[in-house]
């Protein structure tokens, strides 16, 4: 019943019953899984043939350049799925690192079993597909988001970028962001010292405050 009420926060199971979610745990072959922080759950290059869902905790696809830099794609939190996107292309192997940035309870799905057409045609399947559909059109706009912020012309253009996003995001000129300086250099594609020097001349000007990783957009 824990585990099913957890599944009931997930988009991917909008409009779908108790008994339908039941009955699509056992179709999908799923399992239960606790990740502890900072293991990896997949790594870039490795097969990967599940669509992971956050039951409580969070998840961060990263990228691994050649010379050992990161590159932040996406976080994922309660009730997020990562590999939906690369089960409807199916590509086999993972195109980045799933690690875990907490403690965290995943639920993994067989993904040729989700993206599959049932050869019942059973309804609860079609309405799980079009919610698929609907999260990776969500998460394209995400992506395009960020796009937006990393094609910025210089370090301070993609930190004000960002942050307006955020501060829009939560409708509030206060608000955290899910980053450290490290993190967040690494999701701008910028250096470190860079932004933290932008930061810091921001807030010498008072365009804003910030406190670790809380700010304010004044």
């Amino acid at each position: 019943m824990e585990i099913l009420n957890k599944m009931k926060k997930s988009k991917i199971f909008d409009n779908i019953s108790d008994a339908d979610i039941k009955a699509l745990h056992f179709c999908f072959k799923t399992r239960v899984l606790n990740i502890k922080k900072g293991e990896v759950l997949i790594d870039e290059g490795e097969p990967f043939e599940s669509i992971v869902l956050v039951l409580d905790g969070h998840l961060r696809t990263v990228i691994n350049d050649y010379y050992g830099g990161n590159s932040i794609l996406a976080d994922y939190y309660t009730g997020d799925a990562v590999g939906i996107e690369e089960a409807f292309t199916n590509s086999t192997l993972a195109q980045y690192t799933l690690i875990a940035i907490e403690d965290t309870q995943v639920l993994t799905m067989n993904k040729y079993k989700v993206v599959q057409p049932c050869e019942n045609l059973c309804p609860r399947h079609t309405q799980l597909q079009n919610n698929l559909v609907k999260i990776i059109s969500h998460k394209n706009i995400e992506l395009m988001q960020k796009f937006n912020h990393i094609t910025k012309p210089s370090t301070k253009d993609k930190v004000l970028a960002y942050l307006q996003f955020v501060s829009k995001q939560t409708n509030s000129r206060y608000f955290d962001i899910p980053f450290n300086r490290q993190e967040l250099a690494d999701y701008l594609s910028v250096d470190r010292s860079a932004l933290s020097f932008e930061l810091s001349k921001l807030k010498k000007q008072g365009v804003l405050d910030f406190n670790k990783n809380h700010f304010m957009l004044k």
